[in-house]
């Protein structure tokens, strides 16, 4: 942005940051709604002009920032990985898992975001939020395609990262073992989709 110094920048991540936090802590007592946005933030020590101010479009600015947060600890856990010790798949497979590790802490809370993404509109916003996810897993995977691959790689992941989602939402196990044995499941069924797919063109 056009006049704002990189600590600005830093400034606003973070105070956005310290509000999702607080926020996430919240939503699993009281429910996603822009009423419990606007008593975190004062709760936070801000008036409430500033949940205008950080969350322009509302509840969908929150639902996308909600998802950033997590993607931002992935991607800070993947940092700690040189994706070059790993095959293709399982750099997929782990970055997942790291998704949901961070996620872990916040189970009650992220099944009220969903509930959001499946009423009216909100399902766009979710669908956004699993290709961004998607394309940041992809990108630190290694994947430089920029032909229709690029496009069906990250079509393929965001399904697989719903849908494992889904799963570890009724997963009521005391760890992530199921939830990971199922991940594992669903990369097999989509690299032979992938395959197929990829035999498809070649004849077409």
């Amino acid at each position: 942005m056009k006049g704002v110094s990189y600590k600005d920048m830093m400034d606003y991540k973070k105070l956005k940051s310290d509000i999702i936090e607080a926020l996430l802590e919240n939503i699993a007592f009281d429910g996603l709604t822009w009423d419990v946005v606007k008593q975190t933030v004062v709760d936070e020590g801000h008036s409430t002009d500033m949940a205008d101010a950080l969350f322009p479009a509302r509840m969908k600015s929150v639902a996308a920032d909600i998802s950033t947060y997590f993607d931002s600890m992935m991607m800070d856990q993947l940092e700690k990985v040189d994706p070059e010790n790993y095959r293709i798949r399982d750099r997929i497979k782990l970055a997942v898992e790291k998704r949901l590790e961070v996620m872990s802490p916040h189970k009650e809370s992220l099944l009220h975001l969903t509930r959001f993404w499946m009423r009216g509109r909100g399902g766009l916003s979710g669908s956004r939020s699993a290709w961004s996810t998607s394309d940041k897993i992809w990108n630190w995977a290694g994947d430089t395609s920029k032909d229709y691959n690029h496009y069906t790689k990250r079509m393929l992941l965001s399904g697989v990262i719903v849908s494992t989602f889904v799963y570890w939402f009724r997963d009521d196990g005391a760890d992530l073992t199921k939830t990971f044995e199922f991940l594992d499941r669903r990369i097999d069924n989509v690299l032979k989709l992938g395959q197929f797919i990829g035999r498809f063109k070649k004849a077409s």
